[in-house]
């Protein structure tokens, strides 16, 4: 069950990348229709599927609520 879990959320949370780069690609593909835009698109595309195939594993490795919150912790003045 926790296993598909972090899958499930995994898949949802490293989806929002690829949506957020098609949203702008479409946006710069309408300014910019030549070479220079395609690449800046492939550019960004190939970005956002490492950008969220790391997310993918770290979320599934970890769990979302430890990807999801940072660890604020100073052992060093917990001593004194």
């Amino acid at each position: 069950m926790k296993n598909s879990l972090n899958i499930a959320a995994a898949l949802l949370s490293s989806s929002l990348p690829i949506l957020a780069v098609t949203l702008l690609n479409i946006l710069i593909y309408n300014e910019i229709s030549n070479v220079l835009g395609i690449s800046i698109i492939v550019t960004l595309s190939t970005t956002a599927l490492w950008l969220s195939i790391v997310i993918f594993k770290k979320i599934k490795k970890i769990g979302i609520i430890n990807f999801a919150t940072a660890i604020h912790a100073t052992p060093d003045l917990d001593n004194h």
